[in-house]
């Protein structure tokens, strides 16, 4: 049967049952990656996330929950001075390089990408989400931002942090789906980012305040910071 000599309600008919197949598909995809990526959140401190912070800082952590799940390294949501929320994952880099060849950032706006699977982030005062599903393996890294004030706090080779005020923002990987993705209530919310760097593997820690009347300081995140970390190198 040719197109041309299909009725109206015909085409109708066609382009509905393509519409809900592609919609069963997509919900198919979704439903067994939520099932293989469900997480366990246990109460056990992980230490290579504890000691990227001094040991003052590392008294005043509460731990929330860690994350852990058979698709990805486990995360940390924890509260450090009973003042801001953080949160702390880790993910590997195809290589040893510098973070000036990973890092790209971008004022734009971002929004939870359709063809992933989302849940939300223990502990976060605000919509901030974790994509599930598999690692990759991280060549590329891009921040998105979008609000009146960013500052970019200290940039080296092995380390990157940010200070910011957002409506939303977000981290992802290789042009892969928004792995971190955030959207503030109402008003503009202070938060802070670091990307921390050591020889393959890149941590992240976001930190944003406990509740939305919190003030934060430009260098909140970053004092915290073991100083071993930010020590910018020579180069040769």
């Amino acid at each position: 049967m040719k197109i041309s000599t299909l009725t109206k309600k015909q085409k109708y008919r066609i382009v509905a049952i393509i519409l809900i197949t592609w919609l069963a598909g997509i919900f198919l995809t979704m439903t067994y990656t939520l099932i293989d990526d469900w997480p366990q959140s246990l109460k056990v401190p992980l230490v290579e996330h504890y000691n990227l912070f001094t040991k003052e800082a590392q008294s005043r952590l509460q731990l929330l929950a860690t994350t852990t799940n058979r698709n990805r390294e486990t995360t940390s949501s924890l509260v450090y001075n009973k003042k801001f929320n953080l949160f702390v994952l880790k993910v590997i880099l195809t290589s040893n390089q510098s973070l000036k060849n990973v890092i790209n950032y971008k004022n734009e706006s971002s929004h939870v990408s359709l063809n992933a699977f989302y849940a939300g982030i223990p502990g976060s005062n605000m919509d901030m989400k974790l994509k599930g599903g598999k690692s990759v393996l991280v060549s590329s890294v891009e921040f998105k931002h979008s609000g009146d004030l960013i500052k970019l706090i200290q940039e080296s080779d092995n380390f990157y942090c940010y200070y910011y005020k957002f409506k939303t923002f977000s981290v992802n990987y290789n042009d892969e789906p928004y792995d971190i993705v955030s959207k503030a209530d109402d008003a503009e919310l202070p938060a802070s980012l670091a990307f921390i760097k050591r020889g393959k593997f890149l941590y992240i820690a976001i930190m944003t305040v406990a509740n939305g009347k919190e003030e934060m300081d430009s260098k909140q995140l970053y004092d915290i910071i073991d100083p071993k970390y930010k020590i910018k190198h020579k180069r040769k």
